[in-house]
């Protein structure tokens, strides 16, 4: 084999071992998506704000590391859907996780938090308002950590500016989108 044959045959081999290798990347941290709808919510009706789809990798995750005397350490995990409306949850390490809730931020005040109760297996249903969820667990004997939560039905999450006041927004998170919280 000639020295350009050679070189051309190296150069295809070295191609063909980083695609390989760029594919095995990009499976074990692949994109997500959540389908949305944000409402303001006034007295003369609902208003609009924004709708589309977010495409997000698990690094957009945004984690929050906290410590509580009744909890031990645990972490706020969210995804900033749009603007600076966020949604997430606190993730705790439970022998056996029986509910869990999800919420909105906005900013860096207001109240939100929509609770979801085990119905069975890995499917647990929202208590005020319906709807389904799905969850994946982190394998481990000792716990169970929330992993992502696979939207089966609409699910409308809210959020109040004030405590004192009734909701303020909604967020309509559609049926197939997933909320990935760890890799």
């Amino acid at each position: 084999m000639d020295r350009h044959k050679l070189c051309c045959a190296t150069q295809m081999s070295f191609c063909v071992l980083l695609a390989l290798l760029l594919c095995g990347f990009t499976s074990s941290a692949s994109a997500e998506s959540i389908n949305y709808e944000i409402y303001a919510l006034h007295r003369s009706g609902d208003e609009l704000l924004a709708k589309g789809t977010l495409t997000y990798m698990p690094r957009d995750v945004q984690v929050v590391e906290r410590v509580s005397s009744k909890h031990g350490r645990f972490w706020d995990k969210s995804v900033r859907v749009w603007e600076d409306f966020s949604i997430g949850a606190s993730v705790y390490r439970e022998q056996s996780l029986c509910g869990f809730g999800l919420w909105i931020q906005k900013g860096v005040g207001g109240f939100s938090w929509d609770w979801f109760t085990q119905e069975s297996g890995n499917t647990y249903r929202k208590l005020q308002g319906g709807g389904r969820v799905r969850v994946v667990l982190a394998p481990s004997k000792a716990y169970e950590e929330l992993v992502a939560i696979e939207f089966l039905d609409n699910v409308t999450l809210r959020f109040r500016e004030s405590l004192f006041f009734g909701d303020t927004h909604h967020i309509v998170v559609h049926k197939g989108s997933v909320l990935r919280l760890a890799p």
